[in-house]
């Protein structure tokens, strides 16, 4: 199996026009769509379907719509919890959702402590593309939960924007999900790297 996100689809699309399209690169599996947005997670019975929609689909542009479509490929340690990609809520799998971080003896320390102590919310980005403003880098990684902040810094000499940003979501499950899913994946030509960032500590590393 391999699987593709599609993001900055036209609100009139609607899941029969994807598969229909789509269907031209493979069997398909599965087709959902996020919630009224224009996002939808393809699910082929192939390897190579993904790879041949992105060749084919990548940067599509439709008549009207400000942006061009953008096809990403998925991971396979996505495909490990088919549920996140078969209903297309990936933070209300059930799994993921039950699973309750153990606190340890210090439980009672207030959330803010907890969350910058043991359990990061923030993201460090690697290797995103120049070309992906806030509004791509926004759309690809708000999917997996509510999220606080977009930080994207830039050289202070040339102005131009560095190849890598901050991601703060509400809590824990969220940005460990967006890692899960996202870590290793290709954006606007580029493969991300993304770990937990917490700060005045090192990064921890992927997991």
């Amino acid at each position: 199996m391999s699987a593709v996100m599609l993001c900055d689809v036209p609100l009139n699309v609607n899941v029969d026009w994807i598969k229909t399209v789509l269907s031209g690169c493979g069997p398909i599996l599965e087709v959902s769509r996020w919630t009224t947005t224009g996002l939808f997670f393809v699910l082929f019975e192939m390897d190579s379907s993904a790879c041949e929609a992105v060749q084919h689909f990548h940067r599509l542009v439709f008549p009207g719509h400000p942006k061009p479509l953008s096809v990403i490929p998925l991971p396979p340690s996505l495909l490990a919890a088919p549920k996140a990609v078969v209903d297309g809520t990936p933070h209300r799998s059930t799994d993921a959702c039950d699973c309750k971080p153990a606190l340890g003896p210090n439980a009672g320390q207030s959330l803010i402590q907890t969350d910058q102590e043991d359990l990061p919310t923030s993201l460090f980005v690697y290797r995103i593309c120049p070309n992906a403003d806030e509004c791509d880098i926004r759309a690809l990684f708000e999917q997996f939960g509510h999220i606080l902040q977009i930080r994207l810094d830039v050289h202070l000499s040339t102005g131009k924007r560095k190849n890598f940003g901050y991601i703060r979501y509400e809590d824990h499950l969220c940005a460990k999900r967006a890692i899960d899913a996202l870590h290793g994946c290709v954006f606007h030509g580029r493969t991300l790297d993304i770990s937990f960032y917490v700060r005045k500590t090192n990064r921890t590393s992927h997991q």
